[in-house]
């Protein structure tokens, strides 16, 4: 099955379909329609998981840069995805894991929504800093060219 062994060199449904010439739709419904087929689709991604998990990891533990802009870089600043490392944590090995998830209470969606919105006010005050930051080094730079007193 060469679009098993795509998934398992890609880790990604799109890609392997596109290497062997069959459409996600096609892929899916053999996935619905085939047992056998759906076994192999998930060894493929199973064999990757590890890959993907390393990778899903460092970005959350190492960080990414960001450069700000207009694509010139000025301020760069590293992000670390404390989501992704949370989701990382909590998922674990998902074979380890199976048994305990029947066990765990869905969320309270009164919890779920005052915790979104006190992420969002939290993004919303690092770009209010970030903005500030951004205008005061504007400001001194059109001072120290002589745009501004």
């Amino acid at each position: 099955m060469r679009f098993c062994a795509e998934l398992a060199r890609t880790g990604c449904v799109k890609d392997a379909c596109a290497a062997v010439g069959l459409t996600t739709t096609s892929a899916y419904r053999a996935y619905k329609r085939c047992s056998e087929f759906a076994a192999k689709w998930d060894e493929a991604l199973e064999s990757e998981r590890p890959i993907l998990m390393q990778a899903a990891f460092e970005r959350a533990v190492n960080g990414v840069e960001v450069t700000y802009r207009q694509g010139r870089r000025t301020v760069t600043v590293r992000r670390y995805s404390d989501a992704l490392l949370r989701f990382l944590i909590e998922r674990g090995d998902g074979k380890k894991n199976a048994r305990a998830q029947r066990w765990i209470k869905p969320a309270d969606p009164e919890k779920t929504r005052q915790e979104i919105l006190r992420k969002v006010a939290a993004v919303r005050a690092q770009r209010d800093r970030e903005r500030r930051e951004e205008a005061l080094a504007f400001a001194e730079r059109m001072r120290a060219e002589g745009w501004a007193p």
